[in-house]
């Protein structure tokens, strides 16, 4: 099973690419670089809790999207399930 990072980082590229944004868009709608973008989607550099809902409002989907696909015990864990 992968990690929460992975996962993260799965959902934030296919919710991206869905949109047909380029990582620039997504960047600008946050407000970060291109890069920190591509380093979050290649798992590179994990989301900070703090910004996760900021994440989510850019992409329009809710926190449980964003944790989409991962292990029922660590969604009990961080009190989402």
């Amino acid at each position: 099973m992968p990690d929460l990072a992975s996962i993260v980082a799965a959902n934030v590229r296919g919710e991206r690419s869905r949109r047909r944004w380029r990582q620039k868009d997504l960047a600008d709608a946050l407000g970060w670089s291109q890069a920190t973008v591509s380093d979050v989607e290649a798992g590179k550099r994990a989301v900070n809790v703090a910004d996760l809902p900021l994440l989510c409002h850019a992409l329009g989907i809710t926190l449980a999207d964003l944790f989409r696909g991962a292990d029922s015990q660590d969604m009990a864990w961080m009190g989402m399930q």
